[in-house]
């Protein structure tokens, strides 16, 4: 029987990893401290183009992720090992962190494609949409980095389930041939 407290530590670790990455990119890009509403456009010009590419990668990322798990659902659909809630319950998670990493993506994508520098009504809040755009840039990192983790977390479980001497909680136990040797002789 699957241990659920042990399936509910891969989700805590992965969420841990990435609440450290967002927390760890974010302190980086927000050592700057106080700054005027005319440094934060100087900065914002500065990090866009390379914040517009991070968006792309994990939006790109994020969706080919998402097509994987429909891969993974299919080779489930279609194998005979008869897998528990765990596996269904994983491939959940992932998703939906994965849609969540998919929607930040998109959202940053289309905040960067407005022409902040020309609207002359947002000048008194430029240093909040630089902070704005460089949390939502930590939190896209701290999700990519939970994913990947559940998405290995995921596969390692799977090659063990999938193995012929070994156990898992992805499959509900079954003889897999290993006592064939002992009565056989």
């Amino acid at each position: 029987m699957a241990d659920p407290a042990h399936e509910n530590f891969h989700l805590r670790s992965a969420l841990i990893g990435g609440v450290m990455t967002a927390i760890i990119a974010f302190g980086g890009l927000a050592t700057v401290g106080r700054i005027s509403p005319f440094r934060a456009i100087a900065l914002l010009e500065a990090i866009v183009p390379t914040i517009r590419f991070l968006s792309s990668a994990t939006l790109t990322g994020g969706i080919t992720m998402l097509a994987l798990m429909l891969t993974l659902l299919s080779f489930t659909a279609t194998h005979t090992e008869d897998f528990t809630d765990i596996h269904y319950d994983r491939i959940r998670q992932i998703s939906t962190v994965d849609a969540l990493l998919i929607i930040l993506s998109m959202i940053l994508l289309m905040v960067l494609s407005v022409p902040l520098e020309e609207a002359e009504t947002l000048r008194r809040v430029y240093t909040w949409i630089y902070f704005g755009i460089v949390l939502l840039t930590s939190l896209l990192g701290g999700l990519l980095i939970a994913v990947v983790v559940m998405v290995n977390s995921t596969i390692r479980e799977l090659l063990r389930a999938l193995h012929p001497h070994h156990e898992s909680a992805l499959i509900h136990s079954r003889d897999r041939g290993i006592a064939d040797t002992e009565g056989g002789e």
